[in-house]
């Protein structure tokens, strides 16, 4: 929220630089985003009124101006087409400077002495207007500092408010939290205003708990117009577009008070019956911006008689808006509970300045001061005529009305901070942010209710106020105990560098995806793991699996002709009662098709047998011994023969597949995919088992070798699968060490060369009892795998 420095200074005495104040007032918690000068080279422009206005002798578009300041006249040339005798105007005389930096000096044109140059909104600073010269209202005092009297300097301070510290959005809460910071006094504007003697018919009646306090007053014979130039300027430097005076002041209120305020024209209200209740049945409303809204049964509306008006909250609408023909309003001041608003506000996609400020909680208190002030302005401005009958709804029992207090113990606060806050120290900090203590109870202010809610919510009252810098520094003596890494934090890094310099790139994916890439992967879509207010329908659910965001990015790569590629991701998926970290890793298409080896553009067409490998090499590297086991029936967007389970003894850590055409195809997916998923959380745990460790053997060990001629469709994985479950014990390795093919094998085979090592750690191994056990295995071999031993 925009904050003038000038407003602020009129209701607390700021004796600091602004930079300071900037500072002080991020320390504090609330934070300066930016600090805006405007018109800090601005000087010497004043007021004037146009005496007359005659032609140049000399120049056809030019004309020679008396102006006068309220003591002394001036002859002033000018080009300007927009002006006429008895226009009041800016003026910068001999010596001024312009928003531009233009300083102005005596000059002779064409012959004609001119002392000056009338001004342009433009050459104030402000937005330039292409009517000409700035025409000011009649009523503008002659021979004022223009400067002053139109706010064209001044100093903007941007800050962001905390959702808990709706009192901030506000001059006044503002203003009180600088008087706090800095030791200052706070000085409340003080309201004084006649009110009539007037009947009218307004009742008010709430018929829903979320609107516990309204009030309406009813103002007739107002003038409606311009607002005067102080006005305007305040709320075009806070960010708000000027109307008309009518509404300019309830938006003046807002950002004084940040009360929000809403005026109905009298003459467009029928029954004069104001109610406050949600509707029976979903109803459209034309809000104050001309579009029409569906309002559901769960939005408070305000009626008039059986009429929709407003938008509880929220906005107003366009059959009671105020007009430049508006004489009386009905002005209301309420309190709306700030989960209505909210949820109000963001069903109908509404962001206004009330909701915002609704929705963060306002001050009840603030209700009538606010009204109060408005009627101030309303008679003071537009010499309306206020009712002194009250149209008021209040629920006594309602939580707003209730004073929260809290037991004060000053030395846990301070054993909390590790500060030596006296007692006087505390007091005075807190009595000036309003608090109250008497008897070591601690009564909050009306306007800190929504937030304040403990003691140490008090203590970091004092804190954020009295000073970080107050905590003194200690050193600790307590022993330092030497931390340790996460376990998955550590098998995550290993992982990723692991993958990395194996050529895959890492991604980052939202945990959410939508509701139909859930029901692809044959999952239900539950409460637990649906949100409440989603960004939007695509990222509704919490994911079960990483799968569907990896085919969304491939997707997306595919649409930008990016064909190929191999991707990792470490990630989380969410079930009903579980979040589990995956590792999941994929390749797209063909991977080496780009290179000029041919041998490995053979091999990039087996991206399934790659990927494996890789993954295979992964579980190696974390010294855990994985079997990949086809199931007989793999899930639906798995390829019904290239599916294998990862498995270390009865735990299943993750699935590596090809995934099925017709699962792709959902997906817009043209390109064949492999894709595997590790559970994290399952490795860390075979990690973290106690290692059974075993002396190497000191005698020597034996190596036999075989050749076996065997089909091209049976794979090494396979022989090696089966070797590994009928080795004999004294086997500690097993290897290839050739692969052979020839025309004189057949076209249909090849020769695989395997060693195996045999050794035992009791003693050195005969000849014989190595053959025995090595003949064995092989005619198991022979007999069950229809291979060959050459």
């Amino acid at each position: 929220m925009k904050f003038p420095l000038s407003w602020l200074a009129e209701l607390v005495d700021i004796n600091v630089t602004t930079q300071e104040l900037a500072t002080t007032l991020s320390m504090a918690g609330l934070e300066v985003e930016s600090v805006e000068t405007i018109g800090d080279n601005i000087t010497g422009i004043t007021t004037a009124k146009i005496q007359s206005i005659n032609p140049h002798p000399n120049a056809d578009r030019l004309v020679v101006t008396q102006v006068h300041d309220g003591t002394t006249t001036y002859q002033i040339v000018t080009g300007a087409k927009n002006i006429t005798v008895g226009d009041v105007v800016p003026v910068s005389l001999v010596g001024a400077t312009l928003a531009s930096g233009l300083k102005i000096k005596a000059s002779n044109l064409r012959g004609v002495d001119s002392n000056g140059m009338l001004c342009s909104k433009e050459e104030c600073g402000l937005e330039p207007d292409i009517d000409g010269i700035w025409i000011l209202d009649q009523n503008t005092p002659l021979g004022v500092n223009f400067v002053d009297y139109a706010c064209l300097n001044d100093t903007i301070l941007d800050v962001a408010i905390l959702p808990n510290r709706g009192d901030c959005q506000s001059v006044l809460g503002l203003a009180r939290e600088i008087a706090t910071l800095t030791n200052q006094p706070f000085k409340l504007p003080n309201i004084d205003y006649k009110k009539s003697a007037i009947e009218h018919a307004y009742t008010v009646t709430s018929q829903d708990k979320h609107c516990p306090y309204y009030v309406g007053r009813y103002i007739c014979n107002c003038h409606n117009g311009q607002s005067p130039l102080w006005l305007t300027r305040r709320l075009q430097l806070c960010g708000i577009r000027p109307i008309s005076l009518l509404v300019d002041i309830t938006n003046y209120v807002l950002l004084e008070t940040g009360q929000p305020l809403h005026a109905f024209d009298d003459n467009l209200c029928k029954s004069r019956q104001i109610t406050i209740k949600c509707p029976l049945k979903p109803v459209d409303f034309i809000t104050l911006d001309s579009i029409k809204r569906n309002a559901k049964p769960t939005n408070l509306l305000i009626y008039e008689g059986s009429t929709p008006v407003a938008i509880a909250g929220v906005m107003g609408g366009g059959s009671t808006e105020v007009s430049d023909q508006t004489t009386a309003i009905f002005l209301e001041a309420a309190y709306f509970d700030p989960t209505s608003v909210r949820k109000t506000a963001t069903q109908l996609g509404l962001r206004t300045d009330s909701a915002i400020r609704f929705e963060k909680g306002v001050d009840v208190s603030m209700v009538d001061y606010a009204s109060d002030r408005a009627c101030q302005l309303f008679t003071q401005l537009a010499q309306a005529t206020v009712s002194d009958q009250v149209s008021i709804f209040k629920d006594e029992s309602h939580a707003c009305f209730k004073q929260t207090q809290l037991d004060f113990d000053l030395d846990q606060i301070n054993s909390f901070l590790g500060t030596s806050y006296s007692i006087h120290q505390a007091t005075t900090c807190l009595e000036s942010l309003g608090f109250k203590l008497h008897d070591n109870k601690l009564t909050v202010p009306s306007w800190r209710q929504h937030d304040i809610e403990n003691w140490p919510c008090v203590a970091e009252e004092l804190l954020r106020c009295l000073g970080f810098d107050s905590v003194p520094s200690k050193l600790n003596h307590n022993i330092i105990l030497n931390d340790q890494d996460d376990g998955l934090v550590k098998l995550m890094s290993t992982t990723q560098d692991f993958f990395v310099s194996n050529g895959f790139y890492e991604i980052n994916t939202y945990p959410m995806i939508s509701a139909k890439d859930l029901i692809s992967l044959n999952q239900p879509l539950t409460p637990e793991i649906e949100l409440a207010n989603p960004i939007s329908k695509e990222l509704a659910v919490m994911r079960p699996s990483l799968l569907p965001s990896f085919l969304r990015l491939i997707n997306y790569h595919q649409d930008r002709q990016i064909n190929s590629g191999s991707y990792f991701e470490i990630g989380r998926g969410f079930t009903t009662d579980t979040e589990t970290t995956y590792l999941s890793a994929g390749i797209a298409s063909s991977y080496l098709t780009q290179t000029y080896n041919k041998q490995q553009q053979h091999l990039s067409a087996e991206i399934y047998d790659h990927l494996k490998h890789t993954l295979h090499r992964w579980f190696k590297l974390n010294n855990i011994a994985v079997e990949f086991k086809s199931v007989k029936t793999p899930p639906a967007f798995a390829h019904p023969q290239i599916y294998q389970e990862v498995v270390v003894g009865n735990v299943t850590l993750g699935y590596i597949t090809q995934c099925h055409p017709n699962y792709l195809d959902q997906f817009d997916i043209e390109l064949p995919v492999v894709f595997t998923e590790i559970s994290l959380d399952s490795v860390l745990n075979l990690l973290n088992q106690s290692l059974t460790y075993q002396p190497f053997s000191r005698f020597p060990s034996t190596r036999r070798d075989i050749a076996l001629l065997v089909p091209n469709n049976l794979t090494y994985a396979e022989i090696l699968t089966f070797i590994t479950k009928y080795k004999h014990k004294m086997v500690t390795d097993v290897g290839v060490f050739d692969v052979f093919k020839s025309e004189q094998l057949g076209s249909d085979k090849q020769s695989i060369g395997i060693y195996f090592i045999y050794q035992d750690i009791k003693g050195t191994l005969s000849d014989k009892k190595v053959n025995n056990a090595h003949d064995h295995l092989c005619q198991r071999l022979i007999k069950e795998l229809n291979v060959e031993i050459r």
